[in-house]
């Protein structure tokens, strides 16, 4: 890690604190909140998912809703990034979960400004990733490398946007609609007939939400769907991605799975960039822990992919 230039970014995009570390970032986590009050940071199950599940499989069976997650308040960004400066940081860029859904980036953005106030040789940036979960996690690889290779921060945040606009694709196959309708995402009728029909639900994020979903028979039937799905998009565009995320949740046996279907258009690790025939970098497969992991239940999948073949200034 550049001590004088950090990238920062929150749990809401399915790092845990372990993998952090590997990745060169410096992590925030966000708050779950449990339907009896209590508060704790995501990070304290990064080491013990089932007990997550098993908690929130109690609450629901109790007939609550399914917890909720909370940004990190200013002081706790204040906190980090003080304790950066004095570990030698110059540059920070914040990277967050889309704004219009979390009030993270907005906590990032003030904390920034009182502690540029303070530190008038410090340039801290909040940076919108304009996605979350595993769309986030491609934006925090891209902001790595980006300024890995000396990028200002300005220039990290406009690329970051465009790629969340017009480069990047994500499908999801949730096993079950029933933290959906816990949460009041969609109708106790659509959870109650794909319960019973063994039907699984296939989610096109549009705008990073979930507005498209289709219904197929079958867990596998419906990973195999979102990996042609992706695969429609790369014929579309005729150029296969920089990099393709892999996620799952609680079973890490469905990431192996999309990883073996996606096949011969990722690049084997170590192997390098082949120009005539590129692949694309394999990001995962990571749990997606947080957020993802809240509204879809375990065992859903999720395949992403981001692009970088467009006009730089577009």
């Amino acid at each position: 890690m550049n001590a004088e230039r950090v990238i920062v970014t929150d749990t809401g995009a399915s790092i845990t604190p372990q993998q952090a570390t590997e990745m060169g970032v410096s992590l925030i986590p966000l708050h779950i909140i449990w339907p009896d009050g209590s508060d704790e940071l995501d990070t304290s199950y990064s080491n013990n998912l089932k007990d997550f599940y098993n908690k929130m499989q109690d609450f629901m069976d109790k007939g609550a809703r399914p917890p909720t997650t909370a940004a990190p308040s200013v002081l706790e960004f204040s906190n980090l990034y003080n304790d950066l400066l004095t570990h030698g940081a110059k540059e920070i860029g914040s990277v967050h979960m889309m704004s219009t859904k979390s009030g993270t980036y907005s906590n990032a953005t003030v904390a920034a400004e009182a502690v540029m106030k303070a530190h008038k040789d410090v340039k801290i940036r909040a940076i919108d990733a304009k996605s979350f979960s595993l769309a986030e996690l491609l934006q925090v690889k891209t902001a790595i490398e980006l300024q890995n290779n000396g990028a200002p921060l300005e220039e990290i945040d406009r690329i970051l946007t465009r790629d969340a606009d017009k480069n990047m694709s994500v499908y999801v196959a949730i096993n079950s609609l029933k933290n959906l309708a816990a949460s009041g995402r969609v109708s106790k009728g659509k959870e109650w007939a794909t319960s019973l029909l063994n039907i699984k639900v296939i989610v096109h994020l549009i705008d990073n939400d979930l507005e498209s979903y289709q219904l197929i028979h079958g867990g596998k039937a419906a990973r195999r769907m979102i990996v042609q799905d992706l695969m429609d998009d790369v014929e579309t565009r005729k150029a296969p991605p920089s990099k393709i995320g892999v996620i799952y949740t609680y079973n890490p046996e469905i990431g192996d799975e999309l990883v073996d279907m996606l096949g011969g258009v990722l690049r084997k690790p170590g192997e390098p960039t082949d120009s005539e025939h590129p692949r694309a970098e394999l990001v995962g497969p990571v749990d997606a822990l947080g957020l993802m992991a809240i509204h879809s239940g375990p065992n859903a999948g999720a395949v992403a992919a981001v692009w970088k073949d467009v006009d730089p200034q577009a």
